[in-house]
């Protein structure tokens, strides 16, 4: 049945192609909009795929803050087409969660499959961080399940900034990201916040309570480093490295 509805939703389309009496479409016209039919069954056999596995995952859920990260150990290979019921684990969630939080998963939600958004995802956190794996692009294997516990589970001081992670943020759309010094004796009123190298993307500021809010104007990836200050004598208290990506206007993932 399925297969059945998604072959009907293509026919469809590409009937409502086909130039008409009044306007005779362009060559380029037709390629550009049977790219966007493509694109579009893709997308529906992806979340077919992943809803009918998605059923098959059972134990605890892993539970992850919006903003940051959990300390993820993967001790098995993930790739294409495995699911959380086949691995008797809920890694590929978990994977689908630091994806999220790192910027390079973009699906709605996780699945617990391991489908195209999910390989997609893995092959632009490995190709940001140099990762060239033995088992091919796309696949996480020891060498990426090792960068990603070393990203994950880096050790802070007594003082700590959260979130681990700065979320995406797309061109044009509200961005709000509030920043914690952890483990401080004593509130966050006494703290100032600056950003000492990189810069914040266009559009977005950082106040002095550690808010960073605006909107982006610009896609693109963004190093920075913010710093917290204590306000009684202005002396630095902790740095964090961040990264942020900024998301094309359209929902395309920066550099798609």
């Amino acid at each position: 049945m399925t297969k059945y509805f998604i072959t009907i939703f293509t026919l469809l389309a590409l009937v409502a192609l086909v130039p008409s009496p009044v306007r005779a479409q362009s060559s380029s016209d037709l390629a550009r909009q049977l790219e966007e039919i493509t694109k579009l069954v893709r997308l529906l056999e992806e979340q077919v795929e992943d809803r009918n596995r998605a059923g098959m995952v059972s134990g605890p859920v892993i539970s992850f803050m919006a903003n940051d990260l959990e300390c993820l150990k993967l001790d098995t290979t993930l790739r294409y087409g495995l699911a959380d019921s086949s691995t008797e684990t809920l890694g590929i969630t978990a994977l689908q969660e630091f994806l999220t939080n790192t910027g390079d998963y973009t699906y709605p939600s996780p699945t617990g499959y391991f489908g195209v958004a999910t390989r997609e995802a893995v092959v632009r956190f490995q190709n940001r961080m140099g990762i060239v794996p033995s088992a091919g692009l796309g696949v996480v294997e020891a060498t990426t399940a090792d960068r990603i516990e070393m990203v994950s589970c880096a050790e802070t001081g007594s003082l700590s900034i959260s979130p681990s992670f700065l979320a995406s943020g797309q061109v044009g759309q509200a961005y709000s990201n509030q920043l914690v010094l952890n483990n401080l004796a004593g509130t966050n009123s006494g703290v100032s916040w600056q950003v000492v190298a990189g810069s914040l993307p266009r559009g977005l500021t950082l106040t002095s309570t550690g808010q960073i809010s605006g909107r982006p104007v610009a896609a693109g990836v963004y190093e920075l480093k913010i710093r917290a200050l204590s306000t009684s004598n202005y002396l630095p208290l902790v740095d964090r490295q961040y990264q942020l990506i900024v998301n094309d206007a359209d929902g395309m993932l920066f550099g798609a």
